[in-house]
């Protein structure tokens, strides 16, 4: 019987150290997990789809067909905008600040690719 009451005192004793020894130690700073990688091809993808709005787009008409000769220069006042919002984009809906930023990432892309 005293056997058993001196192993439940230092059982008791052994606990009671482990329990101060942890007060003790700092916790660890959480660990965050990193940011994931921007999907790039889908970025790209998302630059290159938006779609130019228009006069005929925005107030829902339909397109019209093209006019050819002096009918198409009578009616080119035809307000187009950029993706980014410029007035009167000069590439096909882009204006030249878009596609340098367009060709810029193309290229990032492009390199990134060819390092894998």
């Amino acid at each position: 019987m005293i056997t058993k009451q001196l192993r439940v005192k230092k059982e008791t004793e052994n606990s009671l150290r482990l329990i101060e020894e942890a007060k003790l130690v700092k916790p660890s700073a959480k660990v965050s997990k990193p940011a994931p990688e921007p999907d790039l091809v889908q970025e790209f993808k998302n630059l290159v789809s938006r779609q130019p709005t228009s006069n005929a787009k925005a107030s829902g008409n339909k397109g019209k067909l093209a006019m050819s000769g002096a009918m198409a220069s009578k009616n080119s006042s035809a307000l187009s905008i950029c993706a980014c919002g410029n007035l009167n984009p000069e590439h096909r809906g882009y204006c030249t600040e878009c596609v340098t930023k367009l060709k810029t990432r193309y290229d990032q892309l492009l390199d990134e690719f060819s390092a894998l």
